[in-house]
């Protein structure tokens, strides 16, 4: 976030300040210059050898500024993300009785930060120290070698004085510039962060000649299907199944059995490093990614909102979707009443992640953005956990109604969700361990049984992955 806030002010100033300063006084100095050189091209070479020791210094301190700048932008990113998290978390930081441990945090960081700005304004004012002596000595020896040349007729005393006031005039100019070009370090650092992340590729890309998803039945195929993350850690080996067309699949297992990262490689937040995964016999790698992700509604137990109108949220990615289309999403998704009840309706601002909702509300707003999208496949990561018991059973019939006609991955952490699945694949250490309804489960699979006996217990979230 600093880099496209705090950078890219640095970046403008740099732009209209310090260009536009260079370029103006850059051309009020050659042309001072070039008067000083009209009037005697001696004394003007030795005023600009002495003025050039003062370049190479000034480039120094330049070549210092940038790091500094860019050690100064860094701590600030930093700094800014710090007081995000805790501005988020605000209420295990009151919970926990630790606003004095993160006031000391903040401390420590402003500490650095005035530190590296202590650095940075050292370094822009010794510029001025060494373009004065430079331009001090510059005038004392041309005040001596004109003033010999007075005394011995070479020279006249007008043409010396003419000569010390065009130096003196173009000595302001270039006291400037040197001091912009600190200036223009810092900017140019700052530049080099922007551009990094601008220019940094995206991971997953379009192959050539990747061609829109054509989806007509909607089934999905992983075939042999392996990822790891970095480091060999998590994922999912070997991973084979079938989704046939207007079918309910569910996922169930333990945390990090590889449920969520089934789905993300289904809409490509991640490429399979082995095997492949087909939608409709179309490889997933070979169409394009904004096809492919058309063709799902996803709602994810990591709930996902904008600072914008409860309106604006159900219709993120379904523009042009009517009024009473955004309603009769709403009604479905049992979030109507508490829509109708907020200050301004569907024009009311829920905040930053929908600070002003309760947990409920927000995972109704998501559904309702799901249910509007009305896309072929439904891809539900527990999208009823965050619903009280007579909400639960609104959206739970809303949902089962809309997956009528429609392929459906659903990860599922409470098994009374997914009873009625046409198949159920049971996760185990990033392979499928069993696969069958709920009844066939029961009675064969020693793993389900376990995750039902935690499901009437609680939550298999809190299971251990079995040997």
């Amino acid at each position: 976030i600093s880099r496209l806030t705090n950078d890219i002010m640095l970046m403008r100033q740099s732009v209209s300040q310090v260009f536009t300063g260079l370029i103006k006084e850059t051309l009020s100095m050659l042309a001072l210059i070039s008067v000083m050189i009209y009037q005697s091209w001696q004394m003007s070479v030795m005023a600009v050898v002495i003025l050039f020791f003062a370049i190479l210094p000034v480039y120094k301190l330049g070549r210092r500024m940038r790091k500094i700048a860019d050690a100064t932008q860094a701590q600030l990113g930093d700094f800014t993300g710090q007081l995000d998290a805790t501005f988020q978390g605000v209420r295990v930081v009151k919970a926990y009785g630790a606003e004095a441990y993160e006031i000391e945090r903040a401390r420590l960081t402003i500490r650095q930060l005035f530190k590296l700005y202590y650095k940075a304004s050292r370094v822009q004012s010794a510029a001025a120290p060494i373009v004065n002596a430079a331009g001090t000595s510059a005038i004392a020896v041309v005040i001596w070698y004109g003033g010999y040349g007075a005394v011995h007729g070479t020279t006249t005393a007008g043409d010396l004085l003419s000569f010390i006031a065009a130096m003196i005039m173009a000595y302001r100019p270039f006291k400037t510039v040197a001091g912009l070009t600190t200036q223009l370090s810092e900017g140019m650092a700052a530049a080099k962060r922007f551009f990094t992340v601008l220019d940094q590729p995206a991971e997953i890309q379009n192959r050539e000649g990747a061609v829109p998803l054509v989806v007509s039945q909607g089934e999905i195929s992983f075939e042999k299907v392996s990822f790891h993350y970095a480091g060999g850690h998590g994922g999912i080996s070997d991973v084979s199944f079938h989704v046939r067309r207007n079918s309910t699949v569910a996922l169930v297992g333990a945390s990090g059995a590889g449920k969520t990262t089934i789905m993300n490689l289904l809409l490509r937040f991640y490429e399979a490093q082995a095997g492949a995964i087909r939608i409709d016999g179309q490889d997933v790698r070979d169409v394009t990614i904004h096809s492919l992700r058309s063709a799902f509604a996803f709602v994810s137990q990591d709930i996902v909102l904008f600072d914008d109108t409860v309106r604006a949220n159900i219709a993120y990615g379904s523009a042009g979707a009517s009024e009473a289309e955004i309603i009769a999403a709403a009604q479905k998704a049992n979030a109507h009443e508490f829509i109708s009840q907020l200050p301004h309706g569907y024009d009311t601002m829920i905040g930053p992640s929908g600070v002003k909702l309760s947990g409920g509300q927000r995972q109704r707003l998501s559904i309702a953005r799901a249910i509007l999208k009305n896309a072929p496949i439904l891809l539900l990561d527990e999208a009823t956990s965050a619903l009280d018991t007579a909400s639960e059973r609104a959206v739970q019939a809303a949902l089962e109604a809309l997956m009528q006609g429609r392929t459906t991955l659903v990860i599922a952490h409470r098994l009374s969700t997914i009873q009625h699945a046409d198949c159920i694949l049971v996760l185990d250490g990033g392979r499928i361990a069993d696969a069958g309804t709920h009844a066939e489960l029961l009675a064969t699979s020693t793993l389900y049984q376990k995750l039902h006996q935690l499901t009437d217990a609680g939550d298999i979230r809190a299971a251990e992955p079995v040997a």
